[in-house]
């Protein structure tokens, strides 16, 4: 699949793509605003929803480890189309109508379109449970990119792009005096490590 790319600037929000078989154009001022994100950061029941999902405990080994298709892809376009955070169940529910089909005993497959070498079957909460473990790290990359525009807009170009997002492992992209700068945001741990060496490599 050749994914559109999605674009988030302090000045506007940008998106050209299918979503659940839907052509989707924006192009609008973007309403980001630092003091926004973190309001709604406050109010998300993250470690609830993890637990009730299953937590640590809930892991699929080809979920965790495969290239699958890119849960950034969803929570991006979400943001943009809904002006906010969207929550794990948000992301879950776009991310099976645009990438997996049911497949019998209440799993899932992905389509062939996007997978095609391999068949991974899965259950609903092992794939809630793969989201909620990287849906944290989307949250870090969107409040940095707040803060970064509220701060610094007048003094540097800085965008949030898919793209060099998930192809070249550049979370934030920074322009100054003609010269591009790339930030990558992770915690300093085994997962996040090796999440971040197989995203780059």
């Amino acid at each position: 699949m050749e994914y559109k790319d999605i674009i988030i600037t302090p000045e506007y929000v940008e998106y050209y793509g299918k979503i659940n078989g839907e052509i989707i154009k924006i192009y609008k001022e973007n309403k980001l605003n630092v003091h926004k994100i973190r309001n709604e950061l406050k109010n998300i029941k993250y470690q609830e929803t993890y637990s009730n999902i299953g937590g640590k405990n809930c892991i699929n080994k080809e979920l965790e480890d495969y290239m699958i298709p890119p849960i950034v892809y969803i929570y991006y376009s979400l943001f943009v189309r809904k002006n906010k955070i969207p929550t794990i169940n948000d992301i879950f529910d776009c991310y099976i109508k645009t990438f997996c089909k049911k497949n019998e005993n209440d799993t899932f497959l992905f389509k062939e379109q996007f997978i095609t070498d391999k068949n991974i079957i899965f259950k609903e909460n092992e794939l809630k449970a793969r989201i909620a473990r990287a849906y944290n790290s989307f949250n870090r990359e969107l409040e940095l990119l707040a803060n970064l525009s509220y701060f610094y807009k007048d003094q540097f170009n800085i965008k949030y792009m898919f793209s060099k997002d998930y192809f070249e492992g550049i979370d934030i992209l920074i322009e100054y005096n003609d010269k591009q700068y790339g930030l990558a945001t992770y915690i300093d741990s085994k997962r996040s490590n090796y999440y971040r060496y197989k995203k780059v490599n």
